[in-house]
């Protein structure tokens, strides 16, 4: 037995080695968050003049097949397409004022997360997609939307960045290996932390079966 050998198993009796190794995933946390802002920084786009009318859409770039890899993205897009609501986008990287994409501005006020976002545009411009349904199946629509943005999303990280080896439609939408080594570090530790990415693969498919399934029951033959 060494020196070398005997100073770690001391370290490790008495507690220093573990909290060496948490300092160090801390450091190694810090230094590809700074990384990943660089990598944005860069990709970051002039501010544009656009009218006061028109909601400002800042994302992170575009899919290969789609509008954007981002389901929170999609959503929002979606709803401003619905409400034929004037918007304009702005792939320009930069994080909103929670730290987060989408974001939006509009009438000099930037708002983030994209279901407040929806409910602040409610509000301004008047606007009720749910005025037909009944309380009922309003509360029925927040839950399912609480259970798609809150649980299967996070399936969704969890098999995208662990599952997922081959990454297809991030280095069909050129991603470099850089930013995905980053953003996978990031995403699986928060799918780790939110604690759906403790889940195996098996596991994790039955949990997306469920709720898929309680989605189509629900829709049924509606419209």
């Amino acid at each position: 037995v060494t020196d070398t050998d005997k100073r770690m198993f001391e370290m490790n009796n008495t507690g220093t080695l573990p909290v060496l190794l948490a300092l160090a995933v801390i450091l190694l946390t810090s230094i590809l968050f700074v990384i990943l802002k660089f990598c944005r920084n860069s990709k970051r786009v002039p501010a544009q003049t656009v009218p006061e009318d028109v909601v400002l859409l800042h994302h992170c770039g575009q899919g290969p097949h789609a509008p954007s890899l981002s389901p929170f993205i999609l959503k929002l897009e979606t709803f401003l397409r619905v409400t034929q609501t004037p918007y304009q986008i702005i792939r320009d990287y930069k994080m909103g004022p929670k730290g987060k994409v989408p974001w939006i501005e509009y009438s000099g006020t930037n708002m983030c997360d994209s279901q407040l976002c929806m409910e602040y545009l409610k509000i301004k411009l008047n606007l009720d997609l749910d005025d037909h349904l009944s309380v009922k199946e309003k509360a029925i629509s927040t839950a399912f939307q609480r259970m798609v943005d809150e649980h299967t999303y996070w399936v969704m990280v969890h098999w995208r960045w662990d599952f997922d080896r081959e990454k297809i439609c991030f280095k069909q939408a050129n991603w470099g290996s850089l930013a995905l080594t980053v953003s996978a570090y990031l995403q699986r530790r928060a799918a780790w932390t939110q604690g759906v990415g403790r889940h195996n693969k098996e596991e994790l498919l039955e949990i997306v079966r469920k709720d898929f399934s309680a989605l189509s029951d629900f829709l049924g033959t509606k419209h």
